[in-house]
């Protein structure tokens, strides 16, 4: 019974599937089976797989012949038909060898078709220059391989370098929905000019309702029942188009390039910012991205049809766990809609079992967070220093975000090229924070100054949709308490509940601290008056790190709170 032959056949790129490379690299095997005498099996394919490090064997077809070969399903005396070494691998030298020492020592015979060279135990042992022959193709391939990987960098180092703002060149004319290339000349169709089309106001809508405080799914709905069509064919918006848009760094002018190999794609160095005409602010997009990472989960009609909850992320208890929203339908009593210790509820080491009515809640953090009165010239130039100082505070945070990725993803990587693009993009991450920071203390400054003003303003904007709201049913309704939560959010920093019923509302900033008990207001904490140099921020840090950064003893924010509260000895107007 004739040996049978297995033919591996690899290269790297999909593209090569339409070239010549698998016809070839068949035609070769099938000729040196029919001159040997072998039943040939062309099964082992790894069509648009690098070598490089190694994934093949890891995971594609010569993984699956290596089992066969440990399980004796392939019979020693067999033959391994490849079209050069460098087919099996390109990785270093080292694991190179390793690899095929570990095939040919399981009885296995290894053909090369290009220079007719046969491997095996025996081969090499009568002809141990063979062995150096091997190294020599294996060095070859993996140098090679490294050699490309600079050509591919540099390439797109040089393409990068001619990309970007006043630069008319582009690299593709494709780009995103909203915009599309106006060539200078039709017969160079990329040199020109990106425009805005009939879908930019779309993208600035979705980003305006996100900051208004609708979630995606409410966001998808309003478009698809205005009849808006999506970018993409389909038979309307979801929840995750949506997404796409709203995290989309395009809309802000960046263009990410990217590289893939064995896996998913990798970021080539920083965006190339204003390489697009922005079609929202900068403000906008970090606002939307602050709104999305404070709702998490987003607004939820709930089974009610409206948004039950307006306190959500900012009701905590005095452990500092979440307030958790129960809603017991099977009960008339308004009592029986409520918000309890998520803690407590669980089993875990906090003793608040208290229950707070919600519509009682609601109605009394309503009513007295809207009691600050200053002048309108105070409040206009406030609202804008807190825009901006809020967009600023989530640009550094997704910067931070960008820097612990991509630090991560350097240190697992082992390709030495892509190693050093991340390691460049985490220089320019950590170079940009200081600046950042300096801006963001700038801006804190003028708010501090003016902050009274920036809750006037934001009140207000509370007032106004709580007065909307009477009247209103169905989907309105919904919209109407998701603007609202999301306004309360810029208005209030937390909320903080004590197992003696008695819960504290802080504003953002620290500027006033509003004590509920019994069901009805106990006192207000100008917090200002006790830190008018703006050290009443204490309050709105996490308890750890205001210990550190403080040098205090261990204290509860309700602690420091009744503590300021004897000091300042405010009574309610």
């Amino acid at each position: 019974m004739p040996a049978t032959a297995y033919s591996y056949i690899r290269f790297s790129t999909p593209a090569q599937l339409k070239g010549d490379s698998l016809r070839r690299q068949l035609a070769k095997s099938e000729k040196f089976a029919s001159q040997n005498g072998l039943t040939l099996d062309t099964s082992h394919r790894d069509l648009g797989l690098s070598a490089y490090k190694g994934t093949n064997r890891h995971k594609g077809a010569l993984a699956s012949f290596l089992g066969k070969i440990e399980s004796g399903e392939i019979e020693r005396g067999s033959y391994l038909i490849v079209e050069n070494l460098d087919r099996l691998t390109r990785e270093d030298v080292l694991s190179a060898v390793s690899l095929f020492l570990r095939i040919i020592e399981a009885g296995i015979v290894v053909a090369t078709l290009n220079d007719d060279m046969i491997y095996s135990t025996r081969t090499i042992i009568d002809r141990p220059n063979d062995l150096t022959v091997s190294i020599s193709a294996f060095i070859k391939g993996n140098r090679e391989q490294k050699d490309k990987a600079e050509r591919l960098k540099e390439a797109w180092d040089n393409k990068r370098s001619e990309l970007g703002p006043g630069i008319r060149k582009k690299l593709t004319r494709q780009g995103p929905g909203w915009l599309c290339l106006i060539a200078d000349d039709p017969t160079d169709p990329l040199v020109g000019e990106w425009h805005f089309n009939e879908r930019a106001a779309t993208v600035r809508r979705i980003f305006s309702l996100c900051v208004e405080g609708l979630g995606k799914e409410a966001i998808a709905r309003r478009l698809n029942a205005e009849g808006e069509r999506p970018f993409k064919h389909g038979d309307g918006w979801g929840m995750s188009a949506i997404a796409e848009i709203l995290k989309d760094r395009r809309t802000i002018g960046e263009l990410q390039l990217y590289t893939k190999v064995d896996g998913p794609r990798r970021p080539i160095g920083d965006p190339i910012k204003g390489y697009f005409p922005a079609v929202i602010s900068d403000e906008l997009f970090y606002l939307a991205q602050a709104e999305i990472a404070k709702r998490h989960s987003g607004a939820s009609p709930g089974k009610t049809g409206k948004v039950p909850n307006i306190f959500v992320r900012l009701a905590h208890c005095q452990c500092r766990r979440s307030m958790e929203y129960r809603d017991r339908q099977s009960r008339s009593s308004p009592a029986s809609v409520f918000l309890t210790c998520s803690g407590n509820r669980r089993g875990h080491q906090c003793q608040n079992s208290a229950r707070f009515p919600y519509a009682r809640l609601e109605n009394l953090v309503l009513d007295w967070v809207t009691d600050i009165k200053v002048s309108d010239t105070e409040a206009n130039n406030a609202d804008i220093a807190g825009l901006k100082l809020n967009a600023k505070e989530a640009e550094r945070d997704d910067t931070k975000r960008r820097l612990a990725s991509a630090f991560a993803k350097w240190e697992q990587e082992e390709d030495g090229t892509i190693k050093d693009m991340l390691y460049a993009s985490i220089q320019r991450y950590s170079a940009a924070l200081p600046t950042i920071q300096a801006e963001i203390v700038e801006l804190d400054e003028t708010v501090r100054t003016t902050k009274r003003s920036v809750i006037d303003a934001r009140r207000a904007t509370v007032r106004k949709l709580r007065d909307e709201m009477v009247g209103v049913s169905g989907a309105a309704l919904f919209d109407m308490r998701a603007k609202l939560a999301a306004a309360l959010r810029r208005v209030i920093d937390r909320i903080e509940f004590h197992s003696d019923g008695a819960f504290d509302v802080t504003l953002r900033g620290g500027l006033k601290c509003y004590r509920f008990a019994d069901g009805k207001f106990v006192k207000a904490i100008d917090l200002n008056a006790v830190n008018p140099k703006g050290a009443d921020k204490l309050l709105t840090f996490p308890i750890g790190e205001t210990t550190d950064a403080m040098k205090l003893a261990p204290m509860t924010l309700r602690g420091i709170r009744e503590t300021l509260g004897e000091f300042a000895s405010i009574q309610p107007a």
